[in-house]
């Protein structure tokens, strides 16, 4: 009987514990997207777009690339690099 006590107290406690999980849905757990809107332009619509596989809005249109790439060089100049389907970059 008193197994069972404490393996219900337990049981309670990991869902009081835990009761963000249960209660929001649709919360953002890992904070992603609120360190993306504090990057501003278009770094910010490049690395959402990677995160979320939504897609790239260009001047040209909507893209929906396969591979990002985002390469800082020594001059702090940092490269936006996308392919897509067409092997285009």
């Amino acid at each position: 009987m008193l197994e069972l006590i404490m393996v219900i107290g337990i049981i309670l406690v990991l869902i009081v514990s835990f009761r963000n999980i249960f209660e929001n849905n649709n919360k953002d757990f890992l904070y992603a997207e609120t360190c993306i809107n504090k990057v501003h332009g278009d770094m910010n619509n490049f690395i959402y777009s990677a995160m979320t596989s939504r897609g790239l809005y260009i001047t040209t249109g909507t893209i929906f690339p396969l591979q990002y790439t985002i390469s800082i060089l020594p001059d702090k100049e940092i490269h936006l690099r996308y392919k897509d389907q067409n092997n285009n970059t």
